[in-house]
């Protein structure tokens, strides 16, 4: 069908519908439409993911893998993984990944394992992480640092509030305890919290090597974040 007839023909009928239902049945159809339209847009096909992914592999490049995000501006070469529509690959991260085992070269994440529950979200991702990952294939991640935020609840004297909690999540900060609801809620988002004591040992959990503590990269991580994050690398 030619591009031009297509909108001329949902314009007719748009017209149409406007002569012949009462307005609130006219818009209430406009809006059934347009969240049909949505919904259509961000659904998930895991089939389709599955055949972009087998694409990338049979290309035979080095893959690396940004995992809870879309596209970055300068990092072309990394596939992006996300629920979001605008990734390069829709997918839901408790599900297996889309990859064949030992067929990644790198994994990247920044701030998205503190929204899986632990054990039960969070170690299966991590361990298909390392399932897809080529021997000796390298893990890192950025998660925030909740150590800040319960130091600012002892000693809120010096803490930046409008750096540190920037996010709207309605609350109203009234007293001290609700930087650390940011932190730990995030709105209902976030479901467990990291420190530079527990992140090693969870990404060893997850069967990692090698696993330390390193300082901000800015070849690879996300400079907004650096004033609350945390940052790990590890490998296969």
């Amino acid at each position: 069908m030619d591009r031009t007839v297509r909108p001329m023909a949902e314009a007719e009928l748009k017209r149409a519908a406007r002569a012949l239902l009462p307005s609130r049945a006219f818009h209430w159809l406009l809006e059934l439409r347009r969240r049909l339209y949505w919904w259509n847009a961000r659904r998930i096909r895991p089939g389709r993911t599955r055949r972009i992914a087998q694409r990338i592999v049979a290309a035979g490049k080095p893959i690396k893998l940004e995992i809870g995000s879309g596209p970055r501006a300068g990092f072309e070469e990394w596939i992006s993984l996300d629920l979001a529509s605008g990734a390069m690959l829709q997918h839901d991260l408790t599900k297996p990944l889309p990859f064949p085992d030992e067929s990644v070269e790198e994994i990247y994440s920044s701030h998205v394992l503190e929204h899986f529950t632990y054990p039960k979200e969070l170690l299966p991702l991590l361990r298909e992480c390392r399932r897809v990952l080529r021997t000796g294939g390298r893990f890192r991640a950025a998660v925030p640092n909740a150590r800040r935020y319960l130091e600012a609840y002892f000693k809120p004297e010096g803490f930046d509030r409008a750096t540190f909690c920037g996010f709207d999540v309605g609350l109203d900060y009234g007293s001290r305890i609700d930087v650390v609801n940011f932190v730990a809620y995030l709105g209902g988002e976030h479901k467990f919290l990291f420190d530079e004591e527990n992140l090693p040992r969870v990404i060893e959990e997850g069967g990692f090597r090698n696993v330390r503590m390193r300082e901000f990269d800015p070849s690879i991580d996300v400079p907004e974040r650096v004033y609350d994050s945390i940052y790990i690398d590890a490998v296969k």
